[in-house]
């Protein structure tokens, strides 16, 4: 067939001009969408890198062609069933900190395929993958270290030495995340079902430099703990007044006696701010009347104290059972009335102490720090009269706490602390299990208080 005629009518060539002008405008537009491309947003870049790199992983875990992988993928498939429960404790203690359950089927990116440059396809742990979640998603909490400084000191016109820092100071953890993800591939490998990894301890200091202490840092040497949570307005908000405004940051020179109503002040009265609460009268009556709930603070207090080891100097507890005392501690409150009833303890350790409060929802705490005198203090109780120690007497209406200290003298100095109340709930002794706790400095086995 002989080629058509390369010469083209009028027509024609209008024709051909148009199409070219078509082309040219299409050429023109996939420019214009090119470099439209090249400009996009940020968010939008990030958002196709984020896809392009969780398709990559996605075929991490598909086998690769041309490969033998079915001993592999049923590797795999065997792999997605495990479980793991790993436990993170203080190093020191053996305190569990935090829980991760791990289940292999709700995170099946991290089970991928291995090609050994010679050998058998394989199924394994991507401790890559672990790492990853552990620094993105934070599967656990842990507390973080944090330390303040003194700014300033005075003495307030009840004689009681306060300052001012930077903060509140808190003792944490810090945690060596590849060698734990290293720890969580190889215990989800060889198919165990627990793991208990001990993080490490960073105590938070109070730094005393530049102030007119200036007796370098001090250090937490104990904490007290209890839980108002049930308390009514008006008692909780006293608590709160109480822990903040006037416990905290309270100084107590070395060889000074701390009273808590002198840092509370003789005028606990509705215009000083104190609301109305239930307070116990004449060891029975529950009567309304201004700080109502003081005693929450003033127990909280009495605890850090008892755990720090120092001497106890003044310490009562109610004649009513009060349930907001039985956590973290039952049979330890100190009652104290202005003028009435006080809680004091004696500060012998060659320091000056400095006492942080706060609380955290309907949670109270107290912090004692200071300088470490090398005493160790142990604590073991509750004991109900169904469990005392031998030798000794618990009636049943009263809870027995003993106390063990060394490093003071040359022989453990061994302290029963008993606590009568009118009557106490039946089911108590079930509900409180006897424990011993090591709540200051290291453990002294052969000194343990008595079972």
């Amino acid at each position: 067939m002989p080629f058509p005629s390369t010469t083209h009518s009028p027509t024609h060539r209008s024709l051909r001009l148009l199409v070219l002008s078509m082309l040219l405008a299409a050429v023109g537009t996939f420019h214009i969408a090119s470099t439209g491309a090249n400009t996009l947003s940020g968010d939008l870049q990030q958002k196709r890198q984020a896809a392009s790199t969780d398709l990559r992983e996605k075929r991490s875990t598909m086998p690769a062609e041309g490969s033998d992988y079915s001993r592999a993928i049923d590797e795999r498939t065997e792999m997605l069933t495990r479980s793991l429960v790993v436990t993170l404790q203080d190093q020191r203690t053996s305190e569990p900190l935090a829980v991760w359950q791990i289940d292999l089927s709700t995170s099946p990116l991290w089970v991928v395929y291995d090609v050994p440059k010679t050998g058998q396809p394989t199924a394994v742990v991507s401790e890559k993958r672990i790492l990853q979640d552990v620094r993105n998603k934070r599967p656990f909490t842990l507390t973080t270290s944090q330390s303040c400084d003194l700014l300033s000191d005075w003495v307030d016109t009840f004689g009681v030495q306060r300052a001012q820092t930077s903060c509140i100071a808190e003792d944490g953890y810090t945690i060596d995340e590849l060698h734990f993800a290293q720890s969580v591939r190889a215990a989800l490998e060889q198919g165990k079902e627990e793991l208990v990894y001990p993080v490490t301890f960073v105590p938070g200091v109070i730094r005393t430099a530049g102030s007119s202490l200036a007796v370098g840092d001090l250090k937490r040497l104990s904490s007290g703990h209890s839980d108002f949570k049930g308390s009514g307005a008006g008692r909780k908000s006293n608590v709160r007044k109480a822990l903040t405004q006037h416990v905290n940051n309270v100084i107590v020179p070395a060889g000074a006696v701390y009273s808590f109503n002198d840092t509370i002040g003789p005028a606990v009265t509705t215009g000083n701010g104190w609301q109305m609460a239930y307070t116990i009268f004449n060891g029975a009556d529950l009567i309304m009347a201004p700080g109502g709930g003081i005693c929450q603070a003033s127990t909280t207090m009495y605890r850090a104290a008892f755990r720090a080891g120092l001497p106890i100097v003044k310490q009562k507890n109610h004649s009513l059972y009060v349930v907001y005392y039985e956590k973290h501690g039952v049979g330890q409150d100190a009652t104290v009335f202005p003028g009435k009833q006080d809680f004091q303890f004696l500060n012998d350790t060659g320091a000056p102490l400095l006492i942080q409060s706060y609380h955290e929802g309907d949670e109270a705490f107290v912090h004692v720090y200071g300088k470490d005198d090398g005493r160790s203090v142990t604590v073991t109780g509750p004991y109900f009269t169904s469990n005392a120690p031998a030798g000794t007497k618990v009636r049943k209406n009263e809870i027995l706490w003993q106390r063990t200290i060394d490093g003071v003298s040359t022989e453990p100095v061994v302290e029963q602390f008993v606590a009568r109340y009118n009557a106490l709930p039946v089911s108590l002794p079930k509900k409180a299990p006897l424990t011993t706790q090591v709540t200051r400095g290291e453990a002294q086995p052969l000194h343990a208080a008595a079972e």
